[in-house]
């Protein structure tokens, strides 16, 4: 090796200074790769998303609550169609209670 005292004492120097950079970069990089990092920075941007989401939504359903109120009783008919047909079929299609005897009670002739 050949030079200065000097230029050897400026090299080490900065090959300190490189060092202490390299491993402040290396710590942040590795802090800002950390998987439970990522974790709550993908969580915390996916309620944010969610939570405008929300509000949209609840703005639509107030603006247009008609619409709103019909497709939830268009969805629940839908839903409830057939034990709605069966009681409605029950209650027209049957024989008053009051106005039959029991078999046994037939009068003989």
């Amino acid at each position: 090796m050949s030079g200065s005292r000097a230029d050897i004492a400026r090299a080490e120097a900065n090959a300190v200074a490189a060092r202490a950079r390299f491993s402040s970069t290396f710590a942040q990089l590795k802090d800002r790769l950390d998987p439970a990092v990522r974790a709550r920075e993908f969580i915390g941007g996916a309620r944010e998303k969610g939570e405008v989401l929300a509000d949209d939504a609840v703005e639509f359903a107030y603006e247009r609550s008609g619409l709103i109120m019909g497709l939830v009783g268009v969805v629940t008919l839908v839903l409830v169609r057939r034990p709605l047909v069966k009681t409605i079929r029950g209650i027209f299609h049957r024989e008053p209670s009051w106005g039959r005897r029991p078999k046994w009670d037939v009068p003989k002739n």
